[in-house]
């Protein structure tokens, strides 16, 4: 966590590989998948957007697909996740795509999981459910990295980074960083709510559409 421009995404796109270190070193144990802040999908079946290069098994996608609250959307969709989407198919809501482009990170087999707010483009009952169902459940067993704006979620984070500056100013627990948490983010709940709120008009608006 920390202010916008804090260093949060240089961190983590050093962490995987996509910055040269120019001082220091990164060093990973292990495979890693990454769901960036910008949704990416390409024009295919939402299938072949979420399994992407990994081979189709049928539990596991069943299992990608109700952690990350796609159920409901596939049954709406003309085809299901054989609906083409993409530049051709289909248009997508905003928080549609976010869940696909987390959905495609989540089904990669992997033992680090790293999220670029994953949370930002969804509504706060959706983000709740993730936050449970996904990465507290289905992750259970891996290392999950978590950039998030979201405050209130830190109570269930299992180590905090707060950065300040490209750097980090204090790291530990919840429970112990509360108080310096809450007084140096300057990032308040009510701002992260303005832009659920749009994105619950978007919601409304693709519901009486179809009605």
């Amino acid at each position: 966590v920390g202010d916008v421009g804090a260093g949060k995404t240089t961190l983590l796109n050093a962490i995987i590989g996509e910055l040269d270190i120019i001082k220091g070193n990164v060093e990973v144990n292990g495979r890693i998948s990454y769901a960036p802040q910008e949704a990416w999908i390409f024009e295919a079946s939402i299938r072949d957007n979420i399994c992407f290069v990994e081979p189709y098994d049928a539990q596991r996608y069943k299992d990608v697909i109700q952690a990350c609250e796609l159920e409901r959307d596939l049954q709406l969709l003309p085809y299901g996740d054989s609906t083409v989407v993409g530049e051709r198919g289909i248009s997508l809501s905003g928080g549609q795509k976010a869940r696909i482009s987390l959905a495609r990170a989540v089904y990669r087999q992997a033992d680090i999981y790293v999220f670029d707010d994953p949370l930002s483009a969804v509504d706060a009952e959706v983000a709740k459910r993730l936050l449970c169902n996904c990465f507290q459940q289905y992750l259970s067993t891996k290392i999950r990295l978590m950039v998030t704006h979201r405050v209130h979620n830190l109570k269930e984070a299992d180590w905090i980074i707060l950065l300040e500056a490209g750097v980090i100013e204090v790291q530990g627990t919840y429970e112990v960083l509360e108080q310096k948490i809450s007084k140096r983010l300057s990032l308040t709940q009510e701002q992260v709510d303005k832009r659920p709120k749009l994105l619950h008009a978007e919601s409304m608006l693709a519901k009486a559409t179809e009605e």
